[in-house]
This record gives C-alpha cells, sequence and structure tokens, in this order.
C-alpha cells in the first residue's frame, strides 16, 4: 500500500474551505454515487 497520511499544510487548506451548499452538494454525491451503481437508501429522497 502506498498510504500517505495528509500533511498539517494540507489539512489546514482543506479545512479553509467551506461548503456554503450542504443540502446540495450531498445531492450531488449521492446522484454520482448512484450514477455509478453504489446503492445509497438514507430515506433521503434526492
Amino acid at each position: 500500500a502506498h498510504y500517505q497520511p495528509y500533511t498539517a499544510e494540507e489539512i489546514t487548506t482543506l479545512r479553509a474551505t467551506t461548503m456554503l451548499n450542504l443540502p446540495g452538494t450531498r445531492a450531488e454525491l449521492i446522484k454520482a454515487m448512484r450514477a455509478q451503481g453504489i446503492a445509497i437508501d438514507d430515506g433521503m429522497n434526492y
């Protein structure tokens, strides 16, 4: 395995980015996963 943990700098950069549209982002992620054949059954109608 070639696992490398995130560096402190990478974590700082990632934490600085705020997702402003959480419901929309979640819906798009679920849509993309379903398109790949990943079953999502969380009771939400996205």
